[in-house]
């Protein structure tokens, strides 16, 4: 049986000599596999998958703290849940108790006649916001943890204790994974320096420089990867980014790296140190790579193909283990994920688990397009009410 997981693949013994053909075909889903859990964009939109849920079952505890059990299982069944538990994180984010927040936004006006609620609460709670004045956190103004930025993954809820241990668990060894993955993309770069790295300057030879220069390329390959930059594009951050906070942060980075490869007068890092680091990171990779393996019992040498926990299925067989960590005393069953076997079934074509990736892509797309222009209506009827009766539909 063939070995698919998230960190290691393994030949599928068994296969004789007159299946040629089979064999080709497994090794080049073999190899799709591990480019797929090796790709940064991949891992990182794999990671925010399972932020974003994190946050609806600490929002559906919050609710229940702030609100009651009824009305904690009412809210999460509507299709703007997500929305409030991402208007709560954002109130959060501004240092607001969102159990308070939650409430006040309640209390603001009736609800009875409100068909969307959740997207009323999350509505006035963003308002609430606005009208405070506050400053706009910027993603990139919070530190890094572990040396993974927090544009590139949020590693925030490693130790939150509104988790159940198992989702903590898993935004750890992800975001330690990306890190790794990060480290080694940035010396590779180094080793390779592809035409848009001349924008950084030589590799400094002093090791705190070369470690800048080697967390700043792989955040701008990561950057050029996840909006489908022309590889042969030799501007580091091309013009069309501009104006994106990520993208012009970067762009200041690189121009500070560039001018202090032009004012030194110290000697580049030679290539064969450049050779000794990147060989070194790929070490340290392969290592993290063994120590999840251990913990991860679907890598145990039974186990069947899986897929990453973020392959969230969408079905109501398990959406019913999600809901089990919202309760309020806190009782727990099985991993909130899908089965070794639906994995394993969902796993035997990579075509097909290669559309199904693009087209998950485009339906979140269109999810964020779809919230955005609901809340726009209903800012627009809000004005109307404020006019009119005064009265939210």
């Amino acid at each position: 049986m063939t070995e698919l997981s998230f960190l290691q693949c393994a030949q599928p013994p068994g296969l004789g000599a007159n299946n040629s053909d089979r064999l080709l075909s497994a090794h080049e889903t073999i190899r799709a596999e591990q480019t797929r859990v090796d790709d940064l964009v991949t891992l990182v939109d794999e990671h925010a998958d399972i932020v974003a849920e994190a946050d609806k079952i600490r929002a559906g505890r919050t609710t229940t703290t702030a609100l009651g059990a009824d009305w904690a299982t009412a809210l999460e069944q509507q299709e703007s849940w997500g929305a409030l538990a991402a208007a709560l994180r954002h109130a959060e984010d501004h240092g607001h108790d969102p159990i308070e927040t939650l409430r006040q936004a309640r209390d603001l006006r009736e609800l009875d006649t409100v068909e969307d609620v959740p997207a009323v609460l999350q509505h006035r709670i963003e308002v609430a916001l606005a009208k405070r004045g506050e400053p706009a956190v910027s993603i990139m103004d919070r530190p890094a943890i572990d040396t993974v930025p927090a544009w590139v993954a949020d590693g925030r809820r490693h130790h939150d204790e509104q988790l159940p241990a198992e989702w903590r668990e898993q935004l750890a060894e992800r975001h330690q994974y990306i890190g790794a993955r990060m480290r080694e993309r940035g010396a590779a770069l180094a080793l390779e320096r592809p035409a848009w790295t001349q924008d950084l300057g030589d590799v400094p030879a002093h090791p705190r420089r070369m470690f800048e220069w080697h967390h700043t390329a792989a955040e701008i390959d990561l950057l050029r990867a996840k909006y489908r930059i022309d590889p042969n594009e030799t501007e580091a951050i091309p013009v069309k980014l501009r104006g994106n906070d990520v993208a012009d942060r970067l762009q200041e980075r690189v121009t500070a790296l560039h001018k202090a490869a032009e004012l030194t007068t110290a000697t580049p890092l030679e290539e064969s140190a450049r050779q000794r680091y990147a060989d070194q990171t790929v070490a340290d990779l392969t290592a993290v790579r063994a120590r999840l393996a251990e913990r991860d019992p679907a890598l145990r040498a039974d186990a069947g193909p899986s897929r990453p926990p973020s392959r969230l299925q969408r079905d109501e067989e398990t959406r019913a283990p999600l809901k089990y960590v919202r309760r309020p005393d806190g009782s727990t069953s099985d991993r909130p994920f899908a089965s070794a076997e639906e994995e394993r079934d969902a796993a035997r074509s990579n075509d097909q688990s290669l559309k199904r990736r693009e087209a998950d892509r485009r339906q979140r797309e269109q999810q964020v397009r779809d919230q955005q222009q609901r809340s726009a209506q209903e800012q627009r009827e809000l004005e109307i009410g404020r006019h009119g009766d005064g009265r939210e539909r």
